[in-house]
Parts: structure tokens; sequence; C-alpha cells
């Protein structure tokens, strides 16, 4: 895992090479949680040793996503068709429990991408975006967007932060939408045509965007 300091350029590894394979990541503050071998977590302001958070189990076996929110880490699992959430207390990483409350169409295989800011935002291969709060769907409605999401998107957002910024690698775009559904702006670059994954820093102002290992910088403010 490559860690680049954005106001440096200097840039960081933590070696994952004895781990079978690592899927994914998630930032909550200063702990990147990674979806290696179970869960595994390491602190970037103190250098500390890679730590398990919770071993290899059925719960993130063949996990796609993970995320985290203030003390809770949360899993994704097409395989349980489900959402497992761990939580932390003074002893550690509690059990996991199914976070989803209620049955739906949801088609977990299809999903490309999810963000937790208290709720559960995730996207689609077919430009869906659906929000989830309480383990239960809510409503959301897109409202303003010319041109509607008709391909695979990725979403992207978090507690700390107003809005959702939606990648459409096919469309050459960048979406920002208030988490009300309002449109905002739209960035469009063929660059994005081949961007993997966005990150977000509205209080640098900038969009992250990153394309094999090369990382794009683009303004939020026009």
């Amino acid at each position: 895992i490559i860690i680049l300091d954005i106001l440096t350029k200097k840039v960081d590894v933590r070696d994952f090479s004895e781990y079978d394979e690592v899927r994914n990541l998630a930032v909550n503050k200063s702990v990147v949680f990674v979806l290696a071998n179970g869960i595994q977590s390491f602190d970037l302001e103190d250098n500390s040793e890679i730590k398990e958070v919770r071993n290899l189990g059925d719960s993130n076996r063949n996990a796609t996503f993970i995320n985290s929110y203030d003390r809770f880490v949360y899993v994704l699992s097409p395989d349980k068709r489900n959402i497992y959430r761990y939580s932390k207390d003074d002893a550690g990483y509690s059990d996991p429990i199914g976070w989803m409350t209620s049955a739906t169409g949801l088609k977990y295989n299809e999903i490309t991408s999810f963000s937790v800011d208290g709720d559960i935002w995730f996207s689609t291969v077919d430009g869906q975006i659906k929000k989830f709060s309480g383990g239960k769907e809510d409503n959301f409605e897109i409202r303003g967007l010319n041109e509607e999401f008709s391909s695979s998107i990725k979403v992207f957002t978090n507690s700390g932060q107003e809005n959702i910024y939606v990648l459409e690698a096919d469309q050459n775009r960048v979406v920002i939408l208030s988490k009300s559904g309002e449109f905002k702006r739209e960035i469009k670059s063929v660059s994005l045509s081949t961007v993997g994954a966005i990150a977000v820093s509205e209080e640098l102002g900038k969009i992250f965007a990153m394309s094999g290992s090369i990382v794009f910088e683009i303004d939020l403010v026009e």
C-alpha cells in the first residue's frame, strides 16, 4: 500500500506481500483498514506495525469492499448478501453483525463502491446510486442532472463532506451532488476515462483521481 503525501510528494510504502490478497482499503482519520486475510489495520501517524483487526471468517472471507465510520468497520459480502459491521470497544472489535435489517432487491455483485457517512451510499454497474439508513433503503432522487448516469459509476463521500462525488469513467466525468440529490457541478476530461477511483478533500478543494500509477489533481472550485 502506497501512501502519498500531497503537500511534500513524499511516498511511504506498507508491505503487504505476506498476505495472499489485498482487495480494498478504507481510511478513518489516521487509521487505514485493509481487507487482506481478514481485516488488518495500521496507523498513518505513528508508523505502527500492521495489526489484525479480525481474522479470516465467513463475514469477510469473500468480502469485496471495506469502509469505516466513527468506531465501526463495515465490509460488503456479496456471498452473504449483507454488510457486516464490527464495533470497537476497550477489548477490541466485536463479532460481526449483519447491518442490513430488511430484504431488498439490491444486487450485491453489481455494487462498484460504497461510502459511509452514518448512512451508506452504494454505486452500481448500471449507474445507480442507492442510499441506506439504519439498514433500510432510503429514497434518493437526483435532480437537475442533464445527462443521467448510464454506465458503471463509483461514489465517494464521508461524514466530514458536504457533497457526494460520482466518477463515471465511461463518460469522462466526475459529477458533484448534494446529499439531498441536487446537481451542483460536472467536471469533464478525457483523462478521466482511465481513472479507477477518486478521493476528495473539500478542505483542500481538490479531487484526486487515480489512473494506474498516475494521480491527477482536479480543483473543486471553477
